[in-house]
């Protein structure tokens, strides 16, 4: 599930490559390996928490090199947008059909409003990963919670918050 989630990233990454760069959360780790070697190091930033999704693509600042140093020592809710020429163009959140089920009972729809925020002021593109088999049976369950369920809320954020959902 992994090296899917990742070929995803780097596609996009890499038909972005050159303007655009990739800030991977840190708490990633198993995906990291991966990201450097589809990237290469010079268009992957991952040693930051990200406290908004997994994964940011922004744009390439022209000082690159000045904001990479005061995002150095902080974490990326501050540089999500705060950090001058720092431009998010895209906020990828990764999630197993099992975490994504639990978000329901344990209130963690907080993280899509904390995504819904970072659009409101960047204008940048909400993407989810929802990785697991492909097309289980609807009263197939993960964390309790029915597929059909699980299912509803995809369509329900595709529509109603025009978040991309693969």
């Amino acid at each position: 599930m992994a090296a899917t989630a990742t070929a995803i990233v780097a596609k996009t990454a890499t038909a972005i490559a050159g303007r655009h760069y990739l800030i991977a959360d840190a708490r990633e780790r198993a995906i990291a390996p991966f990201l450097t070697t589809a990237l290469g190091a010079e268009r992957l930033l991952a040693n930051r928490q990200v406290n908004t999704g997994d994964y940011l693509v922004c744009a390439r600042p022209r000082a690159i090199v000045s904001v990479a140093a005061a995002a150095s020592t902080d974490t990326v809710a501050r540089t999500d947008s705060d950090v001058p020429g720092l431009r998010v163009r895209a906020c990828i959140e990764r999630k197993t059909l099992a975490d994504f089920a639990a978000s329901f009972k344990d209130g963690r729809h907080a993280n899509l409003q904390k995504m819904r925020d970072l659009r409101a002021r960047t204008g940048c593109q909400l993407y989810y990963i929802v990785e697991g088999p492909a097309f289980p049976s609807p009263g197939r369950r993960f964390a309790r919670i029915p597929y059909a369920s699980i299912l509803a809320a995809i369509t329900h954020m595709m529509v109603r918050d025009s978040i991309m959902v693969v």
